[in-house]
């Protein structure tokens, strides 16, 4: 399973992270607190790639395709 979601949504999700939790201080992504920094880095992630069955699933906003659909397509592989 290949969770994705946009740059912007990704680097919010880091800066509320960082805000919220007094633990994520000990992270090492301070450095991803700068906008053009953070698009390179994602944009220029390289997944795993495996010769096995996947699903992309975008999580932007709760999880598409939906929970049943991720369980169908796990317990197909069966």
């Amino acid at each position: 399973m290949h969770c994705q979601v946009p740059a912007q949504t990704a680097f919010d999700r880091v800066q509320r992270r960082q805000d919220e939790i007094a633990t994520r201080r000990a992270h090492a992504d301070a450095y991803l607190g700068d906008h053009q920094t953070h698009a390179v880095g994602h944009h220029g992630f390289q997944r795993v790639r495996l010769d096995v069955p996947a699903v992309e699933v975008d999580t932007s906003d709760g999880y598409r395709p939906g929970l049943d659909e991720i369980v169908a397509f796990v317990n197909a592989g069966r």
